[in-house]
């Protein structure tokens, strides 16, 4: 139902991507992470990873949150990251987001959509390929605060 209203809705490979996505922050982040529909959409300041899929069809992913709640969440994701915004922040959270992608690639190829995926990248959060109307936009909120996390399809 957060999809509801978005441009993406009724495209079935966005609610799987979503579906995904969302099950590894619970499985792999935090179990207690809720969705927070009434969080107002903000990426000033934000910190974003962002990872591309291209084949048959053609997908961009985002995760962006300020520097506290990333940090927090690469820190909970792998043992190595400090909680600082570090070298090894950013590894954990770009290789997060290309576990998710990757089960979403595979989930795609079962249902006869092939896709690569392109190397992550840290990018700004006025990226055009973040700011434009995302397909699916998913605000998670976490102990420090809201990751946004968002498909597109070009």
């Amino acid at each position: 139902s957060i999809l509801a209203g978005q441009p993406g809705a009724k495209n079935p490979l966005v609610r799987v991507w979503a579906e995904i996505f969302v099950r590894n922050i619970i499985r792999f982040v935090d179990p207690a992470a809720a969705l927070d529909p009434l969080s107002e959409k903000n990426f000033r300041g934000c910190v974003a990873i962002l990872q591309s899929m291209k084949g048959d069809r053609e997908f961009v992913t985002f995760m962006a949150a300020k520097e506290p709640v990333m940090a927090d969440f690469a820190r909970r994701y792998t043992d190595l990251a400090t909680g600082a915004m570090d070298e090894m922040a950013y590894e954990a959270l770009g290789e997060f987001l290309n576990v998710s992608n990757g089960l979403f690639t595979v989930n795609c190829s079962d249902r006869g959509v092939e896709l690569d995926l392109q190397p992550q990248e840290q990018v700004s959060a006025d990226d055009p390929r973040i700011c434009r109307k995302p397909d699916g936009l998913i605000p998670l909120l976490l102990p420090e605060g809201i990751l946004w996390a968002g498909i597109c399809c070009p």
